[in-house]
């Protein structure tokens, strides 16, 4: 009742006053600003990305993508993302300031290409004088903590924002046109978005299909999809002859985790509620995305609905994440476009007063989710990882401080740290002084390869390995693990990350560990959980 009487006839007078032509581009230029200055003082690093860092590091200065000396293990999971700041960071020889610019700028971009898709909705539709329903929705995601938090961070995420974003624009601008070239740049840019994250593909998935269903056949897409397919195929090659792997490390430290399914899911499931309480706005916009994709007259946006259906459930498969957000940030970024959607097409009244009552709902929960308020820093097993690191890693913090970056020696360390949580970070500053070795297994492509210890309050991401004795000798004295039936595995691993790139001995390799796997050991002694 309070929503009809007195929060929908007060929206409903703002509407009117900002749809005309003039007011509405000057709120739409201040809803810009709004987010330009909320994204500049939410700016930060997170320690994740200082895994990908120390290899971009590395690599820009003539070291290859290494993470411990001579070692090439792939720990970033977004290859787009870490080509494009290895490309930059040569120039500039700068990381963390270029890091950021970076991601700002994209972000902004992405905010852009949303009023841009909201005008050329309401211009298709001759709506553009009766409704700004679709800006009420763009300047309701300045309360989401999971878009503002990972509009920076240093991860992947703003790329993937301006990469869907210019996807839906452009296949909304180019929707009557058949040409191929049109339909070679939509399908490279959802290449270039699967190789920012390879899960994506689920995301992708329905678009691509609608996409071939709604233009040029099968046979015109397959031409169109050429470039495309070179660059997705160029990067696993290269991966498998440099990594000697298609897919990250990260990949086989969680498949060969071995937690049981409903165990997995139930964290899954507590990595939604954790988003629910800490983020009800992103949820509640996902939800609306969803339903407003398939309630569109256009496939475009039942595609990005069934989409986002996917990927939830591939959140919830995987047990979630350990950061706040991270992965419902770009469902709240596609949702926008869903939802404007349709409030352009949507000329009833009824509608339209269903839409400003979910804008209404939404405001209610502002004051719970404003992005520069402090959240817990801990809920349940995740983490609101801008919280926590903002004081360190974030730009305009009064007590920031830079990790000090060091690249890999000529020499090998002739000592070594076992670490997991923050490793990232101690090893920019001290990565060429010793080995690191990650017992969480993220950067470590021989612990990788071993089951997870059972621990029974483990945390997604966090997945300890039983490290065998020697192994820290191994690597700085050459000397052998005492479990001997771990050493063919461990021999075949060494030649892979740092073994002659094109010899015959590392190919060999390759196969058996990718492809035969004829490794044998106990590895219930590994999974076996010892209380301290």
């Amino acid at each position: 009742m309070y929503l009809k009487k007195v929060v929908y006839p007060f929206i409903v007078k703002i509407n009117s006053l900002i749809a005309q032509p003039k007011a509405m581009k000057l709120t739409k230029v201040l809803i810009f600003l709004a987010f330009a200055v909320l994204i500049v003082n939410t700016a930060w690093l997170s320690d994740d990305i200082m895994l990908s860092f120390r290899q971009i590091w590395n690599a820009s200065h003539g070291y290859g993508y290494t993470w411990n000396y001579d070692q090439r293990v792939q720990v970033f999971t977004h290859p787009a993302w870490a080509l494009l700041l290895t490309a930059i960071v040569f120039i500039t020889k700068e990381l963390y300031f270029t890091t950021l610019v970076l991601s700002i700028a994209l972000s902004l971009g992405s905010i852009f290409i949303l009023f841009k898709h909201n005008s050329l909705l309401l211009a298709k539709n001759k709506a553009s004088n009766k409704t700004s329903i679709g800006t009420f929705f763009i300047f309701s995601l300045l309360f989401s903590i999971s878009y503002i938090s990972y509009t920076s961070s240093g991860l992947e995420n703003p790329l993937s924002y301006l990469l869907i974003g210019l996807y839906i624009y452009l296949s909304l601008k180019w929707e009557s046109k058949q040409q191929v070239r049109y339909t070679t740049i939509l399908l490279t840019l959802a290449a270039l978005l699967f190789l920012n994250r390879f899960d994506y593909v689920l995301l992708l998935l329905p678009l691509v299909i609608h996409l071939i269903r709604s233009r040029l056949g099968f046979l015109h897409t397959l031409k169109a999809s050429m470039l495309g397919a070179i660059l997705v195929l160029a990067w696993f090659v290269f991966s498998i002859i440099y990594f000697g792997a298609p897919l990250p490390n990260t990949f086989y430290a969680k498949l060969e985790a071995g937690y049981p399914f409903f165990e997995v899911l139930t964290r899954g499931a507590k990595y939604f509620e954790a988003s629910i309480f800490r983020d009800t706005t992103a949820m509640i916009l996902i939800i609306l995305g969803i339903i407003a994709g398939f309630r569109s007259k256009q496939g475009l946006y039942r595609a990005l609905s069934i989409g986002i259906i996917l990927y939830l459930l591939y959140i919830l498969r995987m047990g979630g994440d350990f950061m706040l957000g991270r992965f419902f940030a770009i469902l709240v970024y596609i949702s926008i476009f869903n939802i404007t959607s349709f409030a352009a097409i949507s000329q009833k009244a009824k509608i339209r007063q269903k839409l400003i009552i979910a804008f209404s709902i939404i405001c209610i929960y502002i004051p719970i989710s404003l992005p520069l308020l402090d959240a817990r820093p801990f809920y349940l097993h995740t983490a609101n990882e801008r919280k926590y690191y903002y004081k360190e890693y974030g730009l305009l913090s009064r007590y920031r401080k830079w990790p000090k970056m060091q690249t890999n020696s000529s020499k090998p360390p002739e000592k070594y740290k076992v670490l997991c949580g923050g490793i990232g970070a101690r090893a920019l500053q001290n990565g060429a002084n010793q080995y690191f070795i990650d017992n969480c297994a993220l950067a470590d492509a021989f612990l990788s390869r071993l089951p997870a210890v059972q621990y029974p309050h483990w945390r997604i991401g966090h997945h300890y390995r039983r490290i065998p004795v020697g192994y820290g000798e191994y690597l700085t004295k050459q000397k052998e693990i005492e479990r001997v039936e771990l050493r063919p595995l461990l021999h075949d691993v060494t030649e892979l990350v740092s073994g002659d790139l094109f010899s015959r001995k590392r190919w060999k390799a390759i196969i058996r560990i990718n492809i035969t796997k004829p490794y044998h050991y106990d590895k219930e002694f590994f999974q076996k959980y010892v209380p301290p």
